[in-house]
């Protein structure tokens, strides 16, 4: 398999605690006002689609963003542990393996 092809399958396939996905202009972002901590919070389409937030009833709001925000997703303090997609799973102690600082 060529490398280009292992590279993507393997972004596609891997799983890490936080998306930070820097948004291009125009491109769509999702705010859930249930799992949002405050009102710049937000998430990208791949990450809100593979949430539980629009399952759930929650209630949330459809944007163009602007350049250079970035996904919350797995962000234990932009964002509710319930409300990360299947592949970012936050980014507390436990999962890093490390010790919180006091």
């Amino acid at each position: 398999e060529e490398p280009e092809g292992w590279i993507k399958k393997l972004a596609e396939e891997s799983s890490t605690s936080t998306c930070g996905h820097v948004f291009q202009n125009d491109e769509w972002g999702y705010r859930c006002f249930n799992c949002a901590t405050d009102r710049t919070c937000c998430l990208c389409a791949a990450c809100f689609e593979a949430s539980p937030c629009a399952g759930a009833g929650h209630k949330y709001q459809i944007f163009r963003a602007g350049v250079g925000g970035c996904c919350d997703c797995g962000d234990t303090e932009a964002w509710k542990p319930e409300g990360f997609c299947s592949r970012h799973k936050g980014n507390t102690a436990e999962s890093s393996g490390g010790d919180a600082l006091d």
